[in-house]
């Protein structure tokens, strides 16, 4: 970026200023009448020539204090004074009003002295790896944002390397472990190792130097009385058009932590709701601040460039080992101009005496930039701010600081800056912290545009605060803690998608989940098209039930099942209309409508030519059928029921007239050519003996015994995907009914009122492009979507599997079913598949889960376990998954090196 030395401050150029500044001038000649006070005091006791020896001299030593010592960026003459300056000032502090918060109310507004404040999270994402047009888009949004923040406000930029505290995470990990469940030894060993494994990696990730837990935040502070009514619209102003997801810090213990990180000391604490503060010792030394046994330095930007590096407040910002405040103070809009014009007269006038080819270069350069920001203000209606950026750097010995010195400029070198180590101004320095003051001597004035361009903010932080640690974020040494079956407001669903290419380690993250999910006691049934899960699920003591083909797979397909539904009504409470949402039983004749439906929807997935007055005349019949039964009586209930079969149908069939029929549905004719071709069709599917389908004529019903199911479908895939299509579309139904069944037993076992302890209904479909050839595949989106729903209101989540999106576009329909399908999918876990995928993934998307270029080479480079996780639209994550060493050997194939895992 263009950056002007300076514009708010800009001066005439006396005397070739840039050689000598005016304050050093003054300097220069107070010891030049200095030296000479003192030879002239001597006039009667010395000659001359002794005099101008004593008084050049005197001159000469003084003058040398003008030069810097390597190690500051202050002249000697400075530095002296400062420290006789320092000499009589109080060193020491006990409990000091500096280091004391008001008041922090249940909004989160924190009082410190008169002033009034407020703390916006911030969750940004990483703009330097975007192409040039993508990153000029947010960083245009980003100058927008601040050029219509509030003048009456200080904004702080807060950078805080945060303690990794995970008190609700292992709690989250102790209660698991406290109702763990198994009918054998061996398998409760397996999930207490688990579960004692996740708490020590949790114990070693809150103690760990490597994984931090940067953070980043906007501190508004002000005297206004409006501020409870603006912090709302500055965060609303941060989220419409940036990806920050800010969000008001009201949680006081969590307020309390950031102070305490910036003084890197657990000074205050929260006591029956107000800030305390326990006794602290701080000693004010020349170059650090100690607090307790804890040291501190500050250093201040000072001087750079007018060519300045973009990224150069990148680094400053996102050192591990410090932390960092940029305060800004908006210019009022009718300084700007007259501000703009001084610099740009200022400018010209220095220019009268330049004649150096070399030194005209450099304030050409000063023009330019002079002229850059005045047409940004001009077109871009730019804002502009007063600036000072403070980094602080935290440490253990004083003899450590020459180190960090060395480094910081080291780092300085590098982008051409001076940063300023404040020496003895460590006690002004100490109040920033508080945000209580800034030091207003080292500001510099930035555009919106150009602070919008700096874009130091780039780690993202993602924390549900349960034991399941997700993964690694793949740029950072950040780890992400992710609970599947949270609710929140962007959140509604818990159903998961999982995309990925053979090797990519999509199965091997979605095993993951289910051993959380098996560990916690949740119901768990897998459509297992490839017997990936049947090692882990008898592992575990599962049911593993193999289907080579439809002989084994008996199934009164017409059976009716309870099934609940979430009924909405309306109430007036206190003049306000609330939503109440009540549980009740399905009635008998929606039951034998859905029914009538599947199996509508069956017959098409077995006879893709099938025509719809075929199915018209057999929905009729099989009506007929449960009416003559007494499933339509008024007063009938479904456990006084005895359950027809298709035996009763053909039955039935078989001695109807054709005009009994036509009469019962009046619009409609029906022949007896008709009924023979339907009880053909049923007596050639399902007659008992020697029907294609004759498995499905039968009393038996479908039983789902234990906690844990896996339907391995590989041999029947093998030898007939048709049939594997048919067991998958039934599967899925009667898994579905027993999302109800769940219901009640959650209902029951721990009443409405204890919901935290409901166990969930976990169901799993892997390789879900395999089922999707021919005229099953909508219908099986279509029943997947309806499940989603369903699953959302019980309880219950959804993991789809798949290799590729190509077979999702088969055909117009599928392509609409199955962007509806993903609209209601919840997150989103994209492995490494081919650039055609990601198109299509994109397309079915829409607009808004437009992926970006970095994160396409990523997706497409990726690493077995790396991956881009979405938990919902506009927050995207690349990660590396995260295994333990018990989830490794529980279903890791072959052994991965540390840096594949």
């Amino acid at each position: 970026m263009i950056q002007p030395s300076s514009l708010w401050n800009k001066k005439i150029s006396l005397f070739n200023d840039k050689i000598l500044p005016a304050k050093d001038k003054v300097y220069v000649l107070v010891i030049a009448l200095f030296s000479f006070a003192i030879s002239f005091s001597v006039y009667d006791i010395l000659s001359g020539y002794i005099q101008a020896i004593i008084g050049g001299s005197i001159f000469l030593f003084l003058l040398s204090l003008l030069f810097k010592p390597s190690n500051s960026s202050e002249r000697m003459y400075v530095l002296i004074y400062k420290k006789i300056q320092f000499l009589f000032t109080t060193k020491k502090y006990k409990d000091n009003d500096f280091l004391k918060l008001k008041n922090i109310n249940d909004k989160g507004q924190i009082e410190i002295k008169d002033q009034k404040m407020y703390i916006l999270s911030l969750n940004p994402f990483d703009v330097w790896r975007l192409k040039e047009d993508e990153k000029s888009l947010y960083i245009n949004a980003f100058h927008q944002t601040l050029a219509e923040l509030p003048r009456k406000y200080t904004y702080k930029f807060v950078k805080v390397n945060l303690a990794n505290k995970l008190e609700q995470n292992k709690a989250d990990a102790t209660k698991i472990n406290q109702n763990l469940q198994a009918n054998d030894e061996s398998i409760y060993n397996i999930k207490y190792d688990y579960i004692n494994q996740v708490y020590q990696d949790l114990q070693n990730i809150e103690t760990s130097t490597v994984f931090k837990n940067i953070r980043y935040f906007l501190v508004v502070s002000g005297q206004s009385n409006d501020i409870d009514t603006d912090i709302n619209h500055i965060k609303m102003s941060f989220n419409t058009s940036l990806p920050f997801n800010a969000t008001i810090v009201n949680d006081k213990e969590y307020i309390i932590s950031i102070f305490n990180s910036l003084l890197n000391n657990d000074i205050y604490s929260i006591e029956n709701n107000k800030v305390a503060s326990k006794p602290t010792d701080i000693q004010i030394y020349n170059e650090y601040v100690k607090i307790n046994d804890k040291l501190m330095t500050f250093n201040i930007l000072k001087e750079f460039p007018i060519e300045l590096n973009d990224d150069f407040a990148l680094n400053i910002f996102n050192t591990t080992n410090s932390n960092s405040i940029w305060t800004l103070n908006k210019l009022p809009e009718d300084k700007i101009v007259r501000m703009l014009d001084r610099a740009r007269e200022l400018q010209q006038f220095n220019r009268i005496d330049v004649k150096s080819w070399v030194k005209n270069k450099q304030e050409s350069l000063e023009d330019s930039a002079i002229d850059l920001i005045a047409d940004e203000y001009a077109y871009e209606k730019t804002a502009f701010f007063q600036v000072n950026f403070l980094e602080i750097r935290y440490f253990d010995e004083p003899k450590e600081l020459n180190k960090i010195k060395q480094e910081i400029n080291k780092r300085n070198k590098n982008h051409r800056i001076t940063t300023h180590f404040l020496e003895y101004q460590q006690l002004q320095a100490l109040k920033i912290l508080l945000f209580d003051q800034a030091l207003s001597k080292y500001n510099h004035t930035f555009s919106s545009m150009n602070l919008a361009k700096t874009w130091p903010m780039i780690i993202s932080y993602f924390n549900d605060k349960n034991s399941f640690i997700l993964a690694e974020n793949a740029y950072s040494n950040d780890v992400l803690f992710f609970d599947n079956t949270k609710k929140t407001f962007k959140r509604p669903s818990s159903s998961m998608f999982f995309i990925g290419k053979t090797g990519s380690g999509k199965t091997t993250s979605i095993s993951k989940f289910l051993n959380h999910h098996i560990v916690k006691n949740d119901l768990i049934y897998i459509i297992d098209p490839n017997d990936d899960y049947s090692s882990i699920v008898k592992r575990y003591g599962g049911e593993v039930i193999d289907y080579a083909d439809l002989s084994n797979f008996n199934l009164n397909i017409l059976e009716i099942k309870n099934e609940l539904y979430v009924q909405e009504s309306f109430k007036v409470e206190n003049g306000q209309r609330i939503k109440v949402e009540n549980v009740v039983n399905t009635p008998i004749t929606s039951l034998v409508q859905f029914k009538i439906e599947f199996l509508s929807s069956l017959f098409k997935v077995m006879y893709p030519n099938i025509k719809d007055d075929e199915i018209l005349v057999l929905e009729k019949v099989i009506k007929e059928t449960f009416k003559k039964h007494g499933f339509f009586e008024p007063d009938a209930k479904l456990e006084n029921l005895k359950q027809i079969t298709l035996q009763d149908v053909i039955n039935f069939l078989d001695e109807l007239n054709a005009n009994d029929l036509s009469l019962e549905y009046n619009k409609d004719l029906y022949t007896e050519e008709q009924l023979v071709k339907a009880l053909k069709f049923l007596d050639e599917n399902f007659n008992k003996i020697t029907g294609k389908y004759r498995s499905f004529n039968t009393e038996q019903n479908f039983n789902f015994n234990g906690n844990l199911i896996s339907y391995n479908l590989k041999e029947i895939q093998n030898k007939s995907p048709e049939q594997t299509k048919i067991i998958m579309f039934i599967l899925s139904n009667e898994i579905k009914k027993q999302v109800s069944m769940n219901f009640e037993y959650n209902k029951h076992t721990y009443g409405m009122e204890n919901q935290q302890d409901w166990r969930h209904i976990v169901i799993v479909v892997d390789e879900i492009h395999k089922f999707l050839g021919g005229a099953s595949g909508i219908f099986l989106v279509q029943f997947f979507f309806d499940l989603i729903k369903t699953l959302r209101k019980f309880w219950g989540l959804l993991i789809f599997g798949t290799q590729s999106f190509k077979d999702f576009e088969l055909n117009e329909s599928l392509k609409n079913m199955t962007k509806q399908l993903l609209e209601q999918s919840q997150y989103f876990f994209i492995y490494k598949i081919e650039s055609e995928d990601v198109e299509i993934f994109q397309n079915l998307m829409g607009s808004g889960l437009k992926l970006l270029d970095h994160e396409k080479r990523y997706i497409l480079q990726a690493q077995a376990g790396e991956c881009m996780f979405i938990p919902y639209q506009g927050n995207k994550h690349l990660i590396r998954m995260y295994y333990n060493p018990i989830e490794q050997k529980l279903f890791f194939k072959t052994k991965l090196k540390k840096d594949e895992l």
